[in-house]
């Protein structure tokens, strides 16, 4: 979890009910970090970037009991507690890992990441067409909706249309976001939009749009929360 800009890990509550945490490394805001945690005979070991961090002794994790139930990273189950980041490449196993095999991890994802480039970014002034709305939160957690601008000057990048659909978060975890609510028909925003089809992650959400938008080009507010 991420607490006061401090990296924190850990087993879980104690047998007295209390959360013990790992406090891992001060974070920095917009850069990536490689985590491992591991466990063996008692004892958690945490690296971060490959080099290992903290030691400490805690009770072995007794999992005979455990029930079937949701995996979640980054917030509760219930969708409470999210935190404003992202995580990717989770691998779980069913042995320790020593500390070589977390720097090999580490050096490989580093090189996966040193190879990404940008998304095509186009940051326009647009005035907004067309609204549409959400449903409930409660009924669908994760809801994108899709509004219809018309492009008045492109700030950066290239676009050859002049009428442009945006999607904006309606529904996230659970939350109606406040952003989209608060545009208004007429008037004219700044957008920062990147190409839909380069974010094969959304194609599960559920998306609100009419059919007959489907010629328009189609973006994601990439600076939505």
């Amino acid at each position: 979890m991420l607490q006061n800009d401090e990296l924190l890990a850990g087993p879980g509550p104690s047998a007295t009910g209390k959360q013990r945490l790992l406090h891992l490394t001060k974070v920095v805001a917009h850069r990536p970090y490689h985590v491992v945690l591991t466990q063996r005979r008692g004892t958690i070991t945490a690296f971060v970037d490959g080099d290992q961090i903290v030691v400490r002794e805690a009770p072995l994790l007794d999992i005979a009991e455990w029930e079937g139930g949701q995996l979640s990273f980054g917030q509760a189950a219930d969708g409470s507690g999210d935190w404003p980041g992202s995580a990717e490449g989770i691998a779980l196993y069913d042995r320790a890992l020593t500390g070589h095999e977390a720097g090999q991890h580490y050096r490989a994802y580093a090189r996966r990441l040193g190879q990404r480039r940008p998304l095509p970014a186009l940051t326009v002034q647009a005035q907004l067409m067309k609204t549409r709305d959400a449903p409930k939160a409660s009924a669908y957690s994760n809801t994108l909706v899709v509004f219809d601008y018309h492009i008045e000057a492109i700030i950066k990048g290239s676009c050859s249309e002049e009428r442009v659909l945006v999607a904006h978060w309606g529904n996230l975890n659970g939350e109606r976001q406040r952003a989209p609510q608060e545009l208004r028909v007429g008037h004219s925003y700044r957008h920062t939009l990147e190409p839909f089809d380069d974010h094969p992650e959304l194609s599960s959400v559920q998306i609100i749009m009419g059919d007959a938008d489907f010629s328009l080009p189609l973006f994601f507010a990439s600076g939505d929360p």
